[in-house]
Order: C-alpha cells, then structure tokens, then sequence
C-alpha cells in the first residue's frame, strides 16, 4: 500500500514538474512600438477668432491676419507648406511656373471647436505680412486640380492684403520680371470685354443690320453670270449670221 501510495505521488510530482515549464513559458504581453511620421512636417499656428479677428505669426516671422464676418467661434489655422516637404514643392513649382518666383505657399482654414473643417462662405479678407524680399509680390490661389487664379491684391509695405470666401492653398510670389499668362477671352465676349448681343457690323458695313442697305449677293458672282450671257449670246448670234450667208449662196 505504501509503495502504492509513493507510486502515485511520484507520478503527480512528476506531472506537476512537466507542466511547471509550461506556466512559466508562457510569454507576456509586449509593446509593440509604432513608429508614425506626421504629415505636418513643421508647426502651425492657429488662433481662436474674436470680434470676426485673429492673427498668427509663423516661426520664420511672417504674421498672418484675418477679419470677416460668420468667424466668431471658429479657429484659424495657418500651415505653411515647408520645402521639405518634396513632393507637395514639386507640384506647386510645377503650377506656378509661369506666374511667380520665390514662392511662400500656405494652407489657410478654420475649424470649428470639435476641430472639423469649416467652409467660410462669407467674405474674409486676409493679410499676409512677410519677411523676405519681394519687389512686386502677389497672391495667387492654388486649387487641388492645379488651376492658378491671381487673387486682387494690394500691397503697402512689407504686408500684402487680398479677399476671398473659400479656404484653399495660397501663394505669394514674386511677379517682378514674370509675364503672368492671360485667360483666352471668352467667346461670348468682343473685344472690349463687354457682352456681345450678336451685332459686329462695322462703321460702314452695310452687311449687317444698322447700315444703309442690306447685301443680297455677291459683285463677283454676278458680273461671271453677265459675261456667260455675253459670251452665249455672241456665239448665238455668230452661228445665225453664218446659216444667213449658206443660204444666201
């Protein structure tokens, strides 16, 4: 009984000292490190908007102002785009090409106190003070299709104000020495910028409503007709006097 009992008990020791590796193998937990870069390579600013005002001023100086209505309780928020930031360069060089040099584009918006985007329907008009040299500096909008369109702008000083309603990429540029491209005319317009209502009769132009006489046909046209029957009735006549003179003889 007792070589029984010590049996069993050397089996459950046994047991227990096979299992033992088991708990103590078992791994724990890790933390797995997760290494994410941002997509803001650089730091912007931002500033709650009182009295339909605020302004920021970016690490490198340059001071961003805004005033509008419908701004209250939104947030501004100015991002400029860094030239480390490669690919994002390439295109806006790429676009403004043949508008600017030495370029400072910036991505300006609101949000709203949960941090979303807001759309400013409303006119805001914004003031960019800037810090590098610019003899004839511009601001340009920058659409996401890659579209340039100038902003109008007035400069005084170092600062340069425009007016807009929509966020998008803005970006001053110098135009000192650039021809910027000009916007073909719209075919629905002549050539002073105004409407056409259809008339582009000329001083004169009697082919049109409005002159002396309207135009039924063509000089040219009429004087070929004049000299076929000339020629038709020469022939005709040619051929009777000929007939004339056989019968004669």
């Amino acid at each position: 009984m007792k070589k029984l009992f010590q049996t069993i008990f050397m089996s459950a020791l046994s047991a227990l000292l096979f299992t033992m590796p088991a708990f103590a193998a078992a791994p724990e937990p890790e933390e797995i490190p997760v290494v994410a870069q941002s997509v803001q390579e650089t730091a912007w600013a931002e500033a709650t908007v009182v009295d339909g005002q605020a302004s920021v001023q970016l690490e490198d100086g340059v001071q961003v102002a805004v005033s509008g209505q419908a701004l209250d309780g939104l947030t501004l928020v100015v991002y400029p785009i860094p030239r480390s930031d490669e690919q994002a360069w390439a295109w806006m060089e790429s676009c403004m090409e043949k508008y600017g040099t030495n370029l400072y584009p910036l991505d300006l918006f609101f949000v709203d106190s949960q941090g979303n985007r807001v759309e400013v329907q409303s006119a805001i008009t914004v003031t960019v003070t800037y810090t590098g040299d610019y003899q004839a500096p511009a601001v340009f909008d920058l659409a996401e299709s890659g579209a340039v369109t100038e902003m109008e702008s007035q400069a005084q000083g170092t600062a340069v104000t425009f007016t807009t309603n929509h966020k998008s990429y803005y970006v001053l540029a110098e135009t000192d020495g650039i021809n910027t491209p000009v916007e073909p005319d719209d075919p629905d317009e002549d050539g002073s910028g105004q409407p056409s209502d259809g008339d582009t009769s000329q001083p004169g132009d009697t082919s049109q409503p409005g002159g002396s006489s309207p135009q039924t046909g063509d000089d040219g046209q009429l004087l070929v007709w004049w000299a076929l029957l000339l020629v038709s009735g020469g022939a005709l006549l040619m051929i009777l006097f000929r007939a004339k003179k056989q019968n004669e003889h």
